[in-house]
């Protein structure tokens, strides 16, 4: 069975326990996220310190954006659920990324952003966030967030600092080579 289709599975699973069961499947979300982040730092250990990074800063967002009003949550801080749902997003993230490599950034960072914005919806269409803003709105601004989320982390695991796609600036992280600065 091809590694991204299961990679694929897994984060829906995952997904769906956070996102259907939030506060009452939380501890089960923790679970499986703790096994993902020991998958990982067994399975990419060059990348485990930027996977939780990037996952704190992505609780870091969604802490932002629930402080100024944008995401509203049943609790007065980002759940649980949803933290683990950020360390688990990134190591998913991370195993597409050498595909996603061979694509223009912009597209890829457009249609990550649209389906960050799609997932955020789903949430709300759940009950697990509300928005302050008028759904499009919200939407709109938080798909921006995620192309630049998309940036950061295809930035992190290829050490690409550019905004083209030309394939001397960019390692992906399955390359036996190092790029010198």
């Amino acid at each position: 069975m091809n590694r991204l289709f299961v990679v694929s599975l897994w984060f829906q699973l995952i997904w769906f326990l956070a996102v259907l069961g939030q506060e009452s499947w939380q501890w089960l979300t923790l679970g499986f996220g703790v096994v993902t982040l020991c998958y990982a730092a067994y399975s990419r250990q060059e990348d485990i310190g930027k996977i939780l990074l990037l996952g704190i800063g992505g609780v870091a967002l969604d802490s932002f954006n629930s402080a100024v009003g944008l995401l509203v949550f049943k609790s007065a801080h980002v759940p649980l659920w949803l933290a683990v749902l950020w360390f688990v997003f990134v190591w998913y993230a991370r195993e597409w990324v050498p595909k996603l490599a061979q694509y223009p950034k912009v597209w890829v960072m457009f249609l990550v952003g649209l389906g960050g914005a799609l997932s955020y919806w789903a949430g709300y269409r759940f009950s697990a966030v509300e928005f302050s803003l008028p759904l499009a709105g919200a939407l709109l601004f938080i798909a921006l967030q995620w192309c630049g989320v998309t940036w950061l982390i295809m930035r992190m695991f290829t050490n690409d600092y550019s905004t083209s796609n030309n394939a001397s600036d960019v390692s992906t992280p399955d390359a036996n080579s190092t790029r010198q600065r």
